[in-house]
């Protein structure tokens, strides 16, 4: 299976958390859901990739190197 840049540069809205608690009692955050602002375009692309698998998704910063 072939991995695709699908969408980028895409205002995140909202990221959805919650603890978990693992086997051995140590407490983590779970991603479990992310709000984007997208064109019709683009959501109709995001769907028809998710139905064909697995869709991951990389965030980074807004601050750029030298803003820190």
């Amino acid at each position: 299976m072939e991995s695709v840049l699908l969408l980028e540069n895409i205002r995140v809205l909202s990221v959805g958390k919650r603890m978990t608690t693992l086997d051995d009692g140590t407490e983590v955050a779970e991603y479990s859901q992310v709000t984007l602002e997208l064109m019709p375009d683009d959501s109709v692309a995001l769907v028809n990739a998710a139905e064909q698998g697995a869709i991951h998704l990389t965030l980074h910063s807004k601050i750029t190197e030298g803003e820190e």
